[in-house]
């Protein structure tokens, strides 16, 4: 989506683009109560899979965000350059701006995965149980906080840390600089 509103010229470009950043303008609570009013209206129960809307909802738009951003540095001279040498758009798209794109999107947006996969504490504000909240019941029943909440973290630690690497890896593969 973003590739195709940061490229084409086309009517309603604009209320596009406003409407997949409006969560993030808008403040969480009422982007919440907005989602979940219009999931009634189609008579979805709460449940787990409202919680995956949810958060689904936010991520789009912090990732098209992202990605939109990454599109609009590319330099419109290698794009041009590009053309000149006889590349037609998706040439141009592929071998040019998405490699540009994808190398300088890498960090923030798997920061922003660690992110949303240590948000999920969050969900157990509104009574859903995650990993941080039987933690919680688990302290309460073993009297024994320091290593319930210990365990927690590394359990946290084990699942973010391979994505941070992975992004290390990731970031050196399309570091054209240092070839």
């Amino acid at each position: 989506a973003a590739a195709a509103v940061w490229r084409s010229r086309f009517f309603g470009r604009e209320a596009i683009s406003l409407l997949l950043i409006l969560p993030i303008a808008l403040p969480g609570i009422i982007t919440g109560i907005a989602l979940r009013s219009a999931l009634s209206l189609v008579e979805v129960p709460f449940s787990f899979w409202t919680i995956v809307i949810g958060h689904a909802t936010f991520c789009v738009v912090v990732v098209y965000n992202n990605v939109l951003a990454r599109f609009r540095r590319t330099s419109s001279a290698l794009i041009e350059a590009s053309m000149d040498l006889g590349a037609n758009g998706l040439q141009t798209f592929r071998h040019v701006i998405l490699p540009q794109a994808t190398r300088i999107a890498i960090a923030p947006t798997v920061g922003f995965l660690v992110q949303v996969i240590k948000g999920t504490a969050l969900a157990s504000v509104i009574g859903f149980i995650e990993l941080t909240k039987a933690g919680t019941m688990i302290s309460n029943a073993t009297f024994r906080p320091f290593a319930v909440y210990s365990g927690v973290a590394l359990l946290y630690f084990a699942l973010c840390f391979p994505i941070s690497l992975y992004a290390k890896s990731l970031e050196r593969k399309f570091n054209v600089a240092s070839r």
